[in-house]
This record gives structure tokens, sequence and C-alpha cells, in this order.
């Protein structure tokens, strides 16, 4: 397959020029005239820095509690009702779960393994890498409920259509897709690469995922009505992370850059538009309006919030050789600020949830 590297190079060339220069109305990626405030949540965050678990408010962007962890940590989940953050324990391969409210530890359970939540539709999926199965549980008791023997690598939960989409462990480019509904699986298909970070838009009925047909890096478009790749995007070197926004209209994906000319790419964040798969935006990996680059070549994990108002990106680095947490306005599709606590905030998960009564 042809990537259609010159017509987005060439697009990614009349952006730029755009970006740097001053703003206008008609510019379609300068800032939006918007001064209301983004709504109030809690970012969770393990800080593999100092091996800590951070409670910290946002959009204020500031420290509420911290805990150390004496342990090597794996992931970290957030209960539906907002009341606890499950974290793995690499030790023990237990979960260590916490209060929410003041990261007090309450217990440690034997359900060691990724998990994926929906709250409107009570639905809680937990993989066990041990028992290579995929569990549905109860998201407030979190015992199981009943499970599928399948191995998997990673997976994404779409909480419209309760959709559990999920890389085969043993060869990437065979996708499970898991009805929650009736907890069955119901198709394998073949998305003819291997699949990193995959997201699904139920607006369009998509896989948006990364791979590396051959030598090339790409991000692609696959297409469930079609059964076919519809889209495919070249990219110098693998992708730092890939999220989808809260409405579907939208997915971000981070440029990781090859690592070896700081020019090209600059780590930006790409937007496309998922329905005209139009390259929408691209976000500089610099502060704005100050100029600082914070761009380390990968950015890491992306967490939206729930109002769609604020992204925050974890692991990258400033020019000053600190490491924040790239705080992105998505009202001015702009970094605005990089996060740090303690001088360095290696972001290794994130997690966002409601503030606490």
């Amino acid at each position: 397959m042809r990537f259609n590297f010159y017509k987005m190079a060439i697009l990614i060339a009349i952006l730029s020029i755009c970006l740097f220069q001053s703003c206008d109305k008609d510019c379609p990626v300068c800032p939006k005239d918007d001064t209301s405030e983004p709504d109030n949540y809690r970012l969770y965050v393990i800080n593999e820095w100092y091996n800590t678990l951070i409670s910290i408010d946002t959009p204020a962007d500031t420290v509420i509690d911290s805990v150390a962890l004496n342990y090597e940590s794996f992931g970290l989940y957030l209960t539906p009702d907002g009341n606890r953050l499950l974290v793995g324990n690499g030790d023990t391969k237990q979960m260590e779960i916490y209060n929410a409210a003041d990261l007090s530890h309450i217990e440690s359970i034997n359900q060691y393994g990724d998990y994926y939540f929906d709250k409107t539709d009570n639905i809680g999926i937990y993989y066990s890498v041990m028992n290579e199965a995929i569990f549905f549980i109860d998201p407030n008791t979190l015992s199981p409920l009943d499970s599928i023997s399948r191995s998997i690598y990673g997976g994404f939960l779409d909480t419209v259509t309760n959709l559990f989409i999920a890389p085969k462990l043993e060869s990437r480019n065979i996708v499970y897709l898991i009805d929650c509904n009736t907890r069955m699986l119901t198709d394998s298909i073949d998305l003819g690469y291997l699949s990193w970070d995959l997201v699904y838009s139920w607006q369009t009925d998509e896989i948006y995922f990364h791979s590396r047909p051959g030598a090339a890096s790409a991000f692609l478009v696959y297409d469930l009505e079609l059964d076919s790749i519809t889209l495919a995007i070249s990219t110098v070197s693998p992708l730092g992370g890939v999220t989808i926004s809260p409405d579907g209209s939208n997915v971000f994906m981070t440029d990781g850059g090859d690592g070896l000319h700081s020019y090209y790419p600059r780590g930006d964040i790409w937007v496309l538009d998922t329905e005209t798969h139009e390259l929408a935006d691209l976000i500089p990996p610099y502060i704005f309006p100050s100029g600082e680059k914070i761009s380390f070549p990968t950015f890491g994990e992306i967490i939206i919030a729930p109002d769609n108002r604020r992204m925050y990106i974890g692991a990258n680095a400033t020019t000053a050789g600190y490491i924040p947490v790239a705080v992105v306005d998505l009202q001015k599709r702009r970094i605005i600020d990089g996060m740090l606590i303690n001088e360095n905030l290696w972001a290794k998960d994130m997690v966002i949830g409601p503030v606490l009564e």
C-alpha cells in the first residue's frame, strides 16, 4: 500500500507555517476565543521518577495528596464510582486498592492485570496475564462474573457501543471483537498489520492504530464495515500515544520522533478528524505562548478530561532537562503548561476522575 506521505507532508508544512504566523480568525489552528473555565477533576498519576502515587486538582493543576509506593507498579485504574484506585504490584502480582479521596491503602486483591470500566453501563473487564483470560467483573465488588479464554495485548473498551477490542497476544495483526452486553466473542479480524496502541470510533465504526509495515512506520484506519484499511499516514517513528475524544470526533496521536533529528519530526500532536480522515490540526511541542520546547523523543500516555477541555500527556522532557506532564488546552489546541512536581514528573500511568466530597 502506498502511504500518502507527500500529501501529508505538504499539509503539515502549511499548518506549521500557520502556527507561527500572527493569528487571525481564518487560521484553522489559531487559539479559539473561549473564556469559560474547564470543569474540576482529579488527575491521578504514578510518578516513576520518585515511585509515588499523586492526586492532582485540575484545572488548577496543584497537588492534593501524595503517597510513596514501596513496590514496582504496573498500571493505574479508577473504579467507575471514582472512589477507588487500583495499582498493579509487580512484586507480589496483586492489585493494591487505594482510597481516591486521600490515597490511603484499603486492601490487596489477587486479581493482577489490566482493567477497563464503563461507568454508564456498569461494565467491568479485567485481563489476567497469568490465567490467559478476559474476565467480566462487577465494577463495584470487582468479583468475576464470566470469562473468555484468550491471550491479548492491551485493549480498548468503547463505552458507547460496549465493544471491547483487543489484539491477540501471539499475533497482534489479529484483533478480537467482544460484545460486553452478551459477554461473547463476536468476531476476530485480520488488520493486515501488527497493531500497537489502538482506539475505536463508534461514529464511523473504525479502528485507528499504529503499525510498522515493512521498514516504514504508519498510522492506519481500518473500516469494520468495509473490512479493509481505508487510510495510511506515514510517520517517522513509532507513535508515543493514541487516544480519541469523548465525543468520538477526533483522534489524537503523538509523533514520537526518530530520536536523532530535533528538527524533524518535532514531536507534534496530530489531530485527525474521524469523519473526513483529514489532518484537522497539529499541536506543536512548545508551551504557548512562551515557546519553551517540551518534547523528548516520545510522548507518553494521553488522558482527556470528560468535558473535552484539557488533555494531559505524560513522559516528556523540556530543554532544561525537567520531566513534566504536558497540559493541553483543547479549545486553543495548544500546550499551555508543563506540570512539574519536585522538578520531575515522569508520568508512567495516569487516570482522571471526579472530585470527591
